[in-house]
């Protein structure tokens, strides 16, 4: 920055690290803002000094890189945990590759249900404990020590049994040439949305319409979507049907029907002859507006 404090743009920033930590760029580039980022990967434990140098100036920042290895190796980032399905949660905690035998760790999880709320390390530096969830979501699992370090993993329970869909179009109405989203969800019979189902979309509609897609898997929102484009000719009403099955499970389907008309409204304002006297300083004349299409 400037003597004013305005950040430098377009400026050299040598990097280095004392106790050679890998950086991915040990020459950088200020942007718009004077500001430029670097990532260090801690290789070499113990204390580090890494060193920025621009313009004949000089900043240093201490870094403290622990050889204390403390992670939770099962679950891993975002594994999908399936419905009431146990699934067993491992923290290993080790100091320059020692294991840390006999430790206390306590665990937490945002959803489901653990079988210890804390566990003691084995000769390995392992505690485990197990996890259970009835209901589906993200859920965010942590481990810590008595010194308070603290190690978490994001993953997501999941409803593997379809049992209904709800099939839903928006907009119902739409013009020639123009697209509606169909969306179906599926769900299991908790009401918990499916994720990882694959549902099939057909198609009865004899003005030309198409789909973008004839099957979609559904998302962690139990969501699996296409898109219905109109031809040029309109429909009758309700004319355009499309059904969504759930493949692993044909029995389970729904449908919704779609209407394709001109969009061109009609709006007719009238009254009559008639005008009403509510109170001695005011009058009172009723309009009746109606808004059609050209169907």
């Amino acid at each position: 920055a400037d003597s004013s404090g305005i950040g430098i743009a377009g400026q050299t920033v040598d990097v280095s690290s004392s106790n050679g930590n890998t950086l991915a760029a040990t020459s950088l580039t200020t942007d718009n803002g004077g500001q430029a980022q670097v990532d260090v990967t801690a290789s070499a434990p113990g204390l580090d000094t890494l060193t920025a140098t621009a313009l004949g100036l000089t900043a240093t920042q201490d870094l403290n890189v622990s050889d204390d290895s403390f992670s939770l190796t099962a679950p891993l980032a975002d594994d999908e945990i399936v419905l009431n399905t146990v699934a067993q949660i491992d923290l290993t905690w080790t100091i320059s590759g020692v294991p840390q035998a006999g430790q206390t760790i306590s665990f937490g999880a945002t959803r489901g249900t653990l079988s210890a709320l804390s566990a003691v390390t084995n000769a390995a530096g392992i505690a485990t404990v197990t996890i259970i969830s009835t209901n589906a979501g993200p859920a965010v699992i942590t481990a810590t020590n008595a010194a308070g370090t603290t190690t978490a993993v994001q993953v997501e329970f999941v409803a593997d049994t379809p049992n209904s869909i709800d099939v839903q179009a928006n907009p119902f109405t739409l013009g020639p040439g123009e697209q509606s989203a169909i969306t179906a969800v599926v769900r299991d019979a908790a009401n918990n949305l499916v994720k990882n189902a694959v549902v099939l979309f057909d198609l009865q509609d004899v003005t030309g319409g198409q789909l973008s897609v004839p099957s979609a898997v559904t998302d962690s929102q139990g969501r699996a979507q296409t898109f219905y484009t109109a031809s040029s000719t309109t429909s009758a009403n309700g004319g355009v049907v499309i059904t969504g099955t759930v493949q692993s499970n044909p029995l389970i389907n729904n449908s919704v029907a779609l209407t394709v008309a001109k969009r061109e409204l009609f709006i007719s304002i009238g009254t009559g002859n008639s005008i009403f006297e509510p109170n001695t300083a005011q009058y009172r004349v009723e309009f009746a507006i109606q808004v059609s299409d050209s169907q």
